[in-house]
């Protein structure tokens, strides 16, 4: 229990790291996409509600989220960047494709996790009406079938169900994440 309340504890911001929290809410997209990239320390979780912060709100360019998402890719706080990811596919139909996109990423990094609840919300968006989300779905379904081989045969088979989908990119994404599967599983 010591151990779990010492992972929850908020790490004081050094003189920097509080300079670049202070750049996130700038004006200028530069200047905050430059302060992202700089909070990179892995116990930073002021850093992680931050980051959070910006990806609730109508108004964060999309450049500016792409940045937040490629920086939680790396995060090692497990259980916070998978709540994160699941809000925000919830909460933000515009940032769900990048949600998702970076579930399949993080499940490719070996000293990553990716829950049950991540991948079943990822199979939850087949159906999705934007063609982006369901471009991303493809490409996530091969990476955590890679990653997670008791799940192999089920993301086949909805890979098999993306590659008749309407959209002519989602159908190609598909087939190829299928030639990119592992041929057996458990």
């Amino acid at each position: 229990m010591e151990h779990e309340w010492q992972q929850l504890r908020h790490v004081p911001l050094d003189d920097r790291e509080n300079d670049y929290i202070r750049k996130l809410y700038s004006s200028n997209s530069q200047e905050i996409s430059y302060a992202i990239t700089r909070l990179v320390r892995v116990d930073c979780r002021e850093a992680h509600e931050n980051f959070y912060g910006l990806l609730q709100r109508d108004d964060t360019p999309m450049d500016v989220a792409e940045k937040l998402f490629q920086q939680l890719r790396f995060s090692q706080d497990e259980k916070r960047v998978s709540q994160m990811l699941l809000n925000t596919i919830a909460d933000r139909p515009r940032l769900r494709a990048l949600a998702v996109d970076t579930i399949g990423e993080r499940a490719i990094i070996n000293d990553r996790q990716v829950t049950d609840s991540e991948i079943d919300r990822v199979i939850s968006l087949l159906t999705e009406n934007d063609a982006d989300v369901r471009f991303a779905v493809a490409h996530a379904l091969s990476r955590i079938a890679v990653r997670r081989p008791a799940r192999l045969k089920e993301c086949r088979a909805h890979l098999e169900t993306l590659k008749n989908d309407p959209d002519e990119r989602v159908r190609a994404r598909a087939q190829l994440s299928i030639t990119r599967l592992p041929q057996r599983g458990p």
